[in-house]
C-alpha cells in the first residue's frame, strides 16, 4: 500500500479540500477553486467547469442517478451534460435559495432531491414542472450605494429606510 500527501507543492492551496466524483473523474473543491488532477504533470489544475455558483465555503458537487450534476455553494445549479461533454446549466428555479449556504445534497432515484442548509432542508421534485417565469410582487424600501440613496435622487428617505414623498418647493413671491 502506498499513501501520498498532496498540498501546495502539487498545486493545491492549504486548508479544506472536498473530493467529488463526476462522470468517473475526481474533482477537488477548496474554499476558492475547483481542481482536477492532471496525470501528465502530476499536479492539480483549476477546472472551472462546475464554478457556476458563488462559493460560500467551497462547493459541493453531486452527480445523480440520471447523470445530472448538482452544484451547491451560495445558491445552486443543475447541469445536464451535452453531447460535447459541456453542461447546460439550470439556475432559475433555485434563485429563491440564493441566500442559503447549501452544505449537502442527496438525490433519490425517483427524481426527488434533498438539500441540507444551515437553516434546515429544501426538497426539490425534478419530476414536477415549475413556472419560474411567474411574476411576483416586490416592495423596495431602500436602495443605497455607498452612503447615497438611489431612490428620489437621494431625497425623500425617512427613518428606518422607509420612503416618504419627495419634498416639493414652490417659489414664493413677495
Amino acid at each position: 500500500m502506498q499513501v501520498e500527501r498532496f498540498g501546495p507543492e502539487k498545486g493545491l492551496p492549504e486548508g479544506y479540500v472536498g473530493v467529488y466524483e463526476i462522470n468517473g473523474v475526481p474533482y477537488f473543491s477548496t474554499l476558492d477553486n475547483i481542481y482536477r488532477f492532471d496525470t501528465g504533470s502530476q499536479r492539480f489544475v483549476v477546472d472551472s467547469t462546475f464554478k457556476v455558483v458563488h462559493s460560500a465555503a467551497g462547493w459541493v458537487l453531486n452527480e445523480d442517478n440520471r447523470g445530472r450534476v448538482w452544484v451547491l455553494g451560495k445558491g445552486m445549479a443543475l447541469g445536464t451534460r451535452q453531447a460535447d461533454d459541456s453542461y447546460q446549466w439550470l439556475k432559475a428555479p433555485f434563485r429563491r435559495f440564493s441566500d442559503e449556504i447549501l452544505q449537502t445534497v442527496y438525490s433519490e432515484e425517483n427524481g426527488v432531491v434533498w438539500f441540507g442548509t444551515a437553516n434546515g432542508l429544501i426538497r426539490y421534485d425534478s419530476n414536477r414542472e415549475m413556472n419560474d417565469a411567474v411574476d411576483y410582487p416586490a416592495l423596495v424600501w431602500r436602495v443605497v450605494v455607498g452612503e447615497d440613496s438611489l431612490i428620489f435622487g437621494g431625497a425623500g428617505t425617512g427613518r428606518g429606510g422607509r420612503l416618504s414623498a419627495p419634498t416639493m418647493h414652490t417659489p414664493t413671491t413677495t
